[in-house]
């Protein structure tokens, strides 16, 4: 556990030597010493209750324990939650301020838009809370049996194939226009405000296909029959989606960057010493068992992902994304 406070007693310590020893250092060391000062602020760009933020939560509580300190978790939804993302960017870099980030705030709004007033590399990432593969489903009752069924059938009618996506700034319906430029297949996009609409139209018979992440919600109705996972989006096989494919094994090597990732960042500028207390913590709390089974085991990486590590992934978003998207601000 870290200490908010550190409590140095040298025995007998009478000479000027042992009471200069009991002094915290200056620099790094008296940063780390002093974090966290007060309570953390962990903002969520979204609205309560839903799934990143139960996870936020859960993690939160678990930080408090770690830090003991109070850790607030606040919701600031809008603007497709880069409104809360640009409270934390403009908050002071002291490391107690915190936001829960994923490659579509961090990354694809600000390049879809200047009005966000920040990008990727104003965040300093801490660690990765949690991922969810992307997969392509059908209902259950559609004709088409296999990806590439579907993928035939856009391809001999461009644009008949309605496909729904969580939000047209997400990363499932950026990839749908990548595989139309790269593929020439052409799925026409249906984006709604939020995974659960999506969800609902696909069980309505409103879209052909829907686009979006393994929730467990999404996997309930594939149990169940009522969905077909036809593809992942994941670079690799999905344990827990035995014998459906991945897209890159279908000969879409390119179409792997759908997996969505929420993680904690702090502002850029961030102190190392504070940096590196969270990700500790952070490192505590994904291994906890109470945590993983709150946040779902099947979703919690098996090996701690650091601030380090989530920041190439940003990167990578960012090179892969910023030649195709046109900023409408």
């Amino acid at each position: 556990m870290y200490l908010k406070r550190t409590l140095c007693l040298v025995a007998g310590a009478t000479t000027a030597l042992a009471v200069t020893a009991c002094q915290p250092q200056v620099g790094t060391d008296k940063a780390a010493a002093e974090f966290p000062r007060k309570a953390v602020h962990v903002v969520v760009p979204y609205a309560p209750g839903g799934p990143s933020d139960l996870a936020a939560r859960a993690v939160g509580a678990c930080l408090e324990k770690q830090l003991d300190e109070t850790v607030v978790v606040e919701n600031k939804p809008g603007g497709g939650g880069a409104i809360g993302i640009k409270s934390v960017t403009s908050s002071k870099a002291d490391g107690h301020t915190l936001g829960l980030i994923s490659p579509s705030t961090a990354v694809v709004a600000p390049l879809i838009s200047d009005d966000v007033g920040y990008t990727y590399q104003d965040l300093a990432p801490i660690g990765e809370i949690y991922a969810m593969p992307s997969v392509l489903l059908v209902r259950g009752d559609a004709p088409y049996r296999s990806a590439e069924e579907l993928l035939a059938a856009a391809k001999a009618k461009p644009g008949s194939i309605k496909v729904g996506t969580p939000g047209a700034s997400t990363l499932y319906h950026i990839e749908l226009g990548r595989l139309a430029k790269a593929h020439g297949i052409t799925l026409s996009g249906v984006p709604f405000q939020g995974g659960a609409p999506v969800v609902a139209a696909l069980l309505g018979g409103n879209v052909d296909a829907i686009f979006l992440e393994a929730s467990e919600n999404v996997l309930t109705h594939v149990e169940s029959g009522k969905f077909r996972a036809l593809a992942t989006g994941s670079p690799d096989p999905v344990p827990y989606l035995q014998k459906v494919p991945t897209l890159a094994s279908l000969g879409y090597a390119d179409l792997t960057m759908t997996r969505t990732f929420f993680a904690l960042a702090a502002p850029a500028k961030t102190p190392d010493a504070a940096v590196d207390t969270l990700g500790e913590a952070m490192r505590t709390c994904t291994a906890d068992a109470e945590v993983r089974k709150r946040l779902g085991e099947r979703y919690v990486p098996k090996e701690f992902v650091d601030g380090q590590q989530v920041a190439r992934h940003l990167a990578e978003a960012n090179d892969t994304y910023s030649p195709i998207l046109a900023k409408k601000g």
